[in-house]
């Protein structure tokens, strides 16, 4: 869409689609200058709509078109034993997975047995965002209660088997997770 704008590709031409947060000012004033002259932009969620038009200059050329999540075949049975904890999702510092282990360290207080299962992996192969959640799972609080999974192609099987879904993020683009746990019968928090 920039590239498109820069060629003077007129603005009714052009529907512009965009996924995420805006990452900072500068961007996001290039990003809010090509939506403005879109002839549509499509957002995923509410909550892209707000941080890419936080004035509402973008009218009803704005369509929010939420994401859809296939339904788990067949539909999982009940979860495994001992209560596993699911956190799913890129990791990044943003989500909060500190609070997840946290969360999980004080949960732990009164079910002992209780796991947390992060399926996923940070972004970009940058796996020193791992370092210091790996450290404070070898604390004696949460010590053979958390596993580093990695990532999936299919969270299917994860959800089949988790107790919950836990989410820290306190803001996200679309939540895709929260969709896929609540397709597969699983609550999230």
């Amino acid at each position: 869409a920039i590239a498109c704008v820069a060629a003077g590709t007129p603005g009714a031409a052009m529907a512009f689609a965009h996924n995420d947060l805006l990452p900072g000012p500068l961007i996001g004033a290039v990003v809010r200058l090509v939506a403005a002259r879109a002839g549509a932009v499509i957002v995923p969620s509410r909550a892209v709509a707000d941080d890419l038009d936080p004035r509402g200059r973008l009218g009803a050329k704005l369509h929010v078109v939420h994401p859809g999540v296939d339904l788990p075949q067949p539909a999982p049975g009940l979860p495994s034993t001992p209560p596993e904890v699911l956190v799913l999702g890129a990791i990044v510092g943003w989500k909060r997975p500190d609070l997840a282990l946290q969360a999980c360290a004080l949960a732990r207080r009164r079910i002992p047995q209780l796991r947390l299962r992060f399926v996923g992996a940070p972004l970009d192969g940058d796996d020193c965002a791992l370092a210091p959640l790996r450290a404070r799972a070898d604390q004696p609080d949460l010590i053979g209660g958390v596993e580093f999974a990695g990532a999936t192609a299919d969270p299917g099987p994860d959800l089949a088997r988790a107790t919950c879904l836990l989410h820290c993020a306190p803001k996200e683009p679309f939540g895709l997770a929260v969709l896929e746990a609540l397709a597969a019968g699983r609550p999230a928090i």
